[in-house]
């Protein structure tokens, strides 16, 4: 297996079909992507996720979806079923060789940018750049409640 050893001297594993993924490269937006591998895995804390590794750009992504909480797994199964129609975990391998798209976002972390997936997205998803927001805001309706201290 090829190595590459980055500014930071980390030593980042990559495949010959890939190059190690430059995080500055990637704009936020929508991305095409392609996934490579897809399972299910226990960090070293024992909390469990999907992980995605995907192919964008012909640079290599890693992706975890969390799915420690309620919440967090039924966010998990509402991305992947609406990205590749898969109706259970159990076929998570199903969605390996599959095309998508991945919503990036950049975040701030020790102050240092970062990548960040924010959604999985179908493959025939499109920026919609178009958009009056004025005439979206219009739509906002105002309610007042009363919150109890």
């Amino acid at each position: 297996m090829k190595t590459e050893t980055t500014a930071n001297d980390i030593t980042i594993p990559t495949s010959p079909s890939t190059v190690p993924f430059n995080r500055n490269l990637l704009a936020p937006g929508n991305h095409a992507a392609t996934i490579m591998s897809a399972e299910m895995v226990r960090n070293h804390n024992g909390k469990l996720s999907l992980e995605l590794d995907c192919e964008v750009d012909g640079r290599r992504l890693q992706h975890n979806m969390y799915c420690t909480t309620p919440n967090g797994t039924a966010n998990t199964a509402k991305q992947i079923k609406n990205a590749f129609g898969v109706e259970s975990f159990k076929n998570i391998g199903d969605i390996v060789g599959q095309a998508c798209k991945l919503r990036i976002e950049h975040e701030e972390y020790n102050g240092r940018t970062q990548v960040r997936v924010a959604y999985v997205n179908p493959q025939g998803s499109v920026s919609a750049d178009d958009v009056n927001l004025d005439e979206l805001d219009a739509g906002f309706t105002a309610v007042e409640t009363e919150i109890a201290f």
